[in-house]
């Protein structure tokens, strides 16, 4: 008996793949959708927001004239008044530029209301924007004009590029964990519960090659997986969205620095990230059930494995922890994004080292397994 061919066409036969295609579809589809059905709610969000920092100059101004009323040799709160009728004059412009869909002047118009409220802080000012906020979306829009690329929706966008990056932090949080535990999730425990692993060890092959050809279909239904997403998403938006760019920059802190990646990097860095996690995943998984020969049992395991190893990231995210630290890509966006302590590459390492490790317990415990009678 072939084993590869004959386990491929347990777990990757045509009908598997159709309705795999099929769910990516319905998911891509929905995503889409709903970004299409929220343009309108965003765009009202924004003129919001402009109103809403408008609001709050109006408050600071008159709270300032209230106070040079009481004492008009006060030299801060007159600086201050300036610095706040500045920025009323520069919402005003840059609430021209966003109702007439003048993006360079609405970043420009932005950059400068960013920079008086920075001067406004500075000298003592209060005002609902955070430092944090300021740097980076200064940062960012600066970007965009040098790049001249024109701003897309962080969320819910129909460029290309922005919206196949979108979806995939979901599908490598959740969507790629999820499809793979349905479709392969009993991929050794079945053999158990179906008492056919006595029957697979008659078969002319070494218990050896059966857990690698196990791991091997795990692999290819990833891949499978990365293609299909890909290119479902690729097509629709591209046909029913609008092209973009895959040149728009993402926002990372490296250390105390901001920096910037573009969208193909980010895509790329991700790949290469969830590959080895999947990698170390998959040959944990393959060992629990190994372990707990019951498919239930095995999920629940392997998920609050997954849990306490992120709990345990979260309390010791140290630069020397970072190294040893198999559960750090997780989270893929934010190893990619927040490198302020530890490189994003720093996690792999161990996480192949992790991968060989259960492969070969994996393999110990399938060789070292006596079976009854029952089994």
């Amino acid at each position: 008996m072939n084993l590869f061919r004959f386990e491929l066409n347990k777990y990757l036969n045509l009908k598997t793949l159709l309705l795999l295609l099929a769910v990516i579809i319905g998911i891509t589809s929905f995503f889409f959708i709903r970004n299409i059905l929220f343009q309108t709610a965003v765009t009202i969000e924004e003129s919001k927001e402009i109103e809403g920092h408008l609001q709050s100059t109006y408050q600071a101004i008159n709270e300032h004239r209230e106070e040079l009323k009481i004492n008009s040799d006060d030299e801060k709160g007159q600086q201050l008044l300036d610095i706040s009728l500045s920025m009323r004059d520069e919402i005003f412009s840059l609430r021209s530029a966003h109702n007439q869909s003048d993006w360079k002047e609405k970043l420009t118009s932005e950059n400068r209301f960013f920079q008086l409220v920075e001067d406004y802080q500075e000298n003592g000012g209060n005002f609902p924007i955070s430092e944090e906020k300021l740097s980076e979306s200064q940062a960012f829009n600066q970007q965009l004009l040098s790049k001249n690329i024109p701003p897309q929706l962080n969320t819910y966008s129909l460029a290309t590029p922005n919206f196949i990056k979108e979806l995939a932090d979901w599908y490598f949080i959740i969507g790629i964990p999820l499809l793979m535990l349905f479709f392969v999730g009993g991929i050794m425990t079945n053999e158990y519960e179906r008492h056919t692993i006595r029957f697979m060890f008659t078969q002319p092959f070494s218990r050896a090659s059966l857990i690698l050809t196990k791991g091997i279909i795990g692999l290819l239904l990833y891949s499978a997986i990365i293609v299909c997403a890909f290119l479902v998403s690729y097509i629709i938006s591209n046909y029913f969205g609008h092209t973009g760019t895959f040149d728009y920059p993402v926002l990372i802190h490296q250390g105390e620095e901001i920096s910037f990646i573009t969208i193909s990097e980010y895509l790329w860095t991700s790949f290469i990230l969830l590959s080895v996690t999947v990698l170390m995943c998959l040959s944990f998984y393959l060992f629990l059930s190994l372990l707990v020969k019951h498919t239930l049992g095995t999920i629940i395991l392997f998920v609050m494995t997954l849990i306490i190893g992120r709990i345990i990231n979260d309390w010791i995210p140290n630069v020397e922890f970072g190294w040893l630290n198999p559960f750090r890509n997780l989270f893929i966006n934010e190893s990619i994004i927040n490198q302020s302590v530890n490189d994003w590459y720093v996690g792999i390492p161990i996480a192949l080292v992790v991968a060989i490790g259960f492969i070969f317990l994996s393999y110990k415990m399938l060789t070292t397994q006596k079976f009854s009678k029952s089994s």
